[in-house]
């Protein structure tokens, strides 16, 4: 099998290692440094490249860099009264207006236009700054919903807390019904 000079460890490190100056700076830089006989690559070899990174990527990473930072501090990771605080929230925002993207996610329409949105959901550790989860989601979807499906992957020691948007007497039914209750404030 012929070895690629962008196989997905490489893109995966040239991705996660935040990429601050220009893209062809960064592609030179990184080849002479670890790959000196290789050559480097150009800049539309590896936008080709990163385009076959699956999203669940960004979302297994991020489940390894907070378990990694719980494992890591431990007790050391700041509580109140024994609890991780997590604030579970939602909000929108504008997506590349293609015809792809306008399917899946759909659009919000006003007076004068319609825009292509997506929902974002967020489950954040409010005392360490440490966001645990993140989802987007077609703009139809509500927030309830998405939060009623994160439910069962909370953890005894969290403390989930909801804005004013989020309280029914489903959502409280579905936390204290689970195997082990769920705390809430909402």
């Amino acid at each position: 099998t012929k070895r690629r000079k962008l196989p997905l460890d490489r893109i995966a490190y040239l991705v996660i290692s935040l990429l601050k100056r220009s893209l062809s700076v960064e592609l030179e830089d990184f080849f002479s440094t670890h790959y000196p006989t290789e050559g480097c690559v150009t800049k539309a070899a590896f936008c080709k490249q990163r385009q076959k990174l699956h999203y669940s990527f960004f979302a297994l990473w991020n489940a390894v860099l907070v378990n990694s930072f719980y494992s890591l501090y431990g007790k050391r990771a700041k509580r109140w009264k024994g609890f991780r605080l997590v604030a579970i929230d939602g909000s929108t925002s504008y997506l590349v207006n293609k015809p792809e993207v306008f399917d899946h996610f759909g659009v919000q329409v006003n007076q004068s236009t319609s825009v292509v949105m997506g929902r974002i959901m967020t489950a954040r550790d409010v005392l360490n700054g440490v966001n645990i989860c993140s989802q987007l989601h077609p703009i139809n979807t509500s927030e309830q919903h998405i939060a009623y499906q994160w439910i069962p992957n909370l953890e005894r020691d969290m403390l989930a807390i909801y804005d004013r948007g989020f309280p029914s007497f489903s959502a409280m039914y579905l936390h204290l019904e689970q195997e082990a209750p769920v705390n809430f404030v909402m």
